[in-house]
């Protein structure tokens, strides 16, 4: 996978040793006994019911990821590996340098402009996951952590031998980690009620499974990419909410998961983009809830507060200048374009590929089917009148709000992929789209009994995949030299 001579993931060949696989097979049973039980109810759902669902999910999507990661050569020392080994990702290492944080945060800027050419993979990101690591070190060196520390860092001593890693950043790596597939796995929820808005109750829940079982989750999980969908399928769910409740509330949150996602990424600048196609389409054809224009007002004013309010407080407490930061980056940006002289065709018409097999096989199978026959279902499946969120044609009959979705993120792919900014390993760097593609493939299937059956085998199909290539494909630590590793 990948163009020879520029950019491929490597191969792998797993020994003969199969009970890692018992693991994740069992919690994979669980996520269909769950399913089993959430479709069996015909009736109005209960708050209860579904709360307990989410949560199940939840937790299956954090246990997940954990089982899968300790599959392979090294099991559970490959995520440790990923954090601490330079050259894998650096955010660890680089918190090492810091000596005064309020000095380190305002000299920024100038520091990845000094000390990176370009090229070098953490001097395009503003420095949230620094920050991150620089933090959960300091918890775990004093006060309540320093106990808790103790005791995790007698845990999987192998990797940190290798590296030399003190005691006490140890247990900074492992609660590291956990958090980072914590906040992973709490995906499930936005891709739920946004799967509900589109799709109905059991939309919501099937898209919230299929983002338990998505490939680039436990691939590349505990790096930060798996972790931006939570991120991104927020962002794009408060900012509707807003329109479809008139919520305040829910536009201050809009703004304040976008303040964070900067924070980490220019990546998802592309969020904003779909909202403003999904905008642009749905109040032509339907799925965007007009506001009373002092309402709209109020809405985008609490929007930019939320998004606001971070960077100042960042700037006032820790001198941080997100503006500053953010041109840097982007300038940073432009130098890595410039050196990596890959072939512009080849990566855009590979990228599609590439996309569909990190999404997963069978969910793209399922979105494919979507697209295809999108025009046919809005003009047979669709009822006279308009309804929520919903638009009259011409014909009288119903646009539906996930044809909007659909178009708008068809259109966004194109537009991102023509663009040239992603010339690679766009299963990791589009991984926070991916629940956008889940939702709209489920919403466009009638959810009824007969089809249980169908979603229950493409969830099955899932699971193999992502077992498939945990054990055959080298993701997490794609280009590191393990040779150093022996036989752990």
């Amino acid at each position: 996978m990948g163009v020879e001579g520029e950019w491929s993931w490597e191969y792998l060949f797993p020994g003969p040793d199969l009970f890692p696989l018992l693991f994740p097979t069992v919690l994979f049973l669980c996520l269909l006994a769950i399913l089993r039980l959430f479709w069996k109810k015909r009736t109005e759902y209960s708050r209860r019911l579904r709360c307990g669902v989410l949560f199940s999910l939840v937790i299956l999507a954090l246990l997940f990821q954990f089982a899968v990661g300790a599959m392979g050569k090294i099991g559970t020392n490959e995520a440790i590996w990923v954090v601490i080994a330079p050259g894998a990702s650096d955010y660890f290492d680089e918190s090492y340098k810091i000596e005064h944080l309020k000095q380190f945060l305002a000299d920024y800027p100038t520091y990845i402009r000094r000390e990176f050419k370009g090229g070098e993979h953490i001097s395009t990101h503003p420095p949230a996951m620094i920050l991150y690591w620089w933090t959960l070190r300091k918890f775990f060196q004093t006060g309540p952590g320093l106990v808790l520390g103790k005791k995790l860092s007698e845990s999987f001593p192998y990797a940190f031998d290798l590296f030399h890693i003190p005691a006490t950043d140890r247990a900074a790596v492992l609660g590291g980690i956990f958090l980072m597939r914590l906040l992973a796995a709490l995906a499930v929820l936005p891709t739920y009620f946004l799967g509900r808005r589109f799709g109905g109750e059991r939309g919501g829940v099937i898209a919230a499974a299929f983002m338990v079982l998505l490939p680039g989750m436990s691939l590349f999980s505990p790096k930060f990419d798996a972790m931006l969908p939570l991120f991104s399928v927020g962002f794009f769910y408060f900012v509707i909410s807003a329109a479809d409740l008139r919520s305040y509330w829910a536009a201050f949150l809009a703004g304040l998961i976008f303040s964070a996602s900067m924070l980490l990424t220019f990546a998802l600048l592309v969020v904003p983009f779909l909202l403003l196609i999904y905008w642009l389409l749905g109040r032509r054809l339907g799925g965007w809830v007009k506001m009373p224009r002092s309402k709209a007002a109020l809405s985008l004013g609490l929007g930019l507060s939320g998004f606001v309010l971070p960077l100042v407080l960042l700037f006032i407490f820790l001198e941080l200048n997100s503006l500053t930061t953010w041109i840097a980056v982007y300038h940073q940006h432009a130098a890595t374009y410039a050196i990596k002289q890959w072939t512009y065709w080849q990566w855009v018409l590979y990228n599609p590929f590439e996309f569909a097999v990190f999404l997963g096989i069978p969910i793209s199978a399922l979105f494919l089917h979507r697209l295809i026959f999108a025009s046919h279902r809005s003009l047979f499946d669709a009822q006279p009148g308009a309804a929520n969120g919903e638009r009259s044609t011409s014909a009288g009959l119903a646009w539906r709000a996930d044809e909007t979705l659909l178009f708008s993120f068809i259109l966004t792919i194109l537009i991102l992929n023509f663009s040239g900014k992603s010339l690679s390993e766009v299963g990791r760097l589009w991984i926070f789209l991916m629940p956008f593609a889940i939702i709209i493939a489920v919403s466009g299937v009638r959810l009824t009994t007969t089809t249980q059956g169908v979603f229950f085998f493409l969830l099955t199909l899932q699971f193999i995949q992502v077992i498939f290539m945990k054990l055959y494909l080298k993701v997490l630590l794609v280009g590191q030299d393990l040779s150093i590793l022996g036989s752990p």
